[in-house]
């Protein structure tokens, strides 16, 4: 149970992370 709750925040995480990283390259670029 542990290790798939530790998956599961650990994936939750990276795509927040990921998310997160795209809107900074976003508003990063300049237009």
């Amino acid at each position: 149970a542990m290790n798939g709750q530790y998956l599961c925040n650990r994936q939750i995480s990276v795509s927040y992370a990921y998310k997160k990283d795209t809107k900074g390259e976003r508003h990063g670029t300049p237009a």
